[in-house]
Formats: C-alpha cells, structure tokens, sequence
C-alpha cells in the first residue's frame, strides 16, 4: 500500500498498491475511533501495480485509517479528509 495521493484531500483520493502475486486483497477504511467506514475491495487482484479512487462523501471531514490486507501481510496508513 502506497500513500494516497493528494493527500490531504478534498473529493477523492487515489489508493495504490502493489502485490509480487495473484491474490486476495482486502482495503478497509477505518475512522478515529477505529470503527469500520467503508470497504473498498475485498477480492483477489492479479500481481503487480493497481490505483482504485475513494470517495469519502458523506463522512464528515477528518483523520481516517486505510487498511490493506494480502495474505498474511497487512499495511495501513493515515488519510486526512478536508471538506
């Protein structure tokens, strides 16, 4: 998983990342208090490169928390969203 871009943001954002094999790939979006707020993907991708837009409208400006999940391995960074 790769830094959003822009980020912080206003509208959308782009979510990269990038897997060595096909797989299933599970990205997550958590708010503050770590509570789910919305699931982007949660199927298998095929390796190498992809980007997928979220759109956090209706959510409320704020701190949220992106986390991907393939395989074992799991990563999750920090997204700011300014209305």
């Amino acid at each position: 998983l790769h830094p959003a871009f822009p980020n912080p943001f206003n509208g959308t954002t782009t979510l990269s990342f990038e897997i060595p094999k096909k797989g299933p790939v599970s990205i997550y979006i958590y708010n503050i208090r770590g509570e789910q707020v919305s699931h982007i993907i949660n199927e298998p991708q095929l390796a190498g490169k992809q980007s997928i837009q979220w759109d956090p409208n209706p959510l409320p400006s704020g701190i949220y928390f992106c986390r991907m999940q393939f395989g074992q391995q799991s990563k999750t960074i920090k997204l700011l969203f300014m209305k």
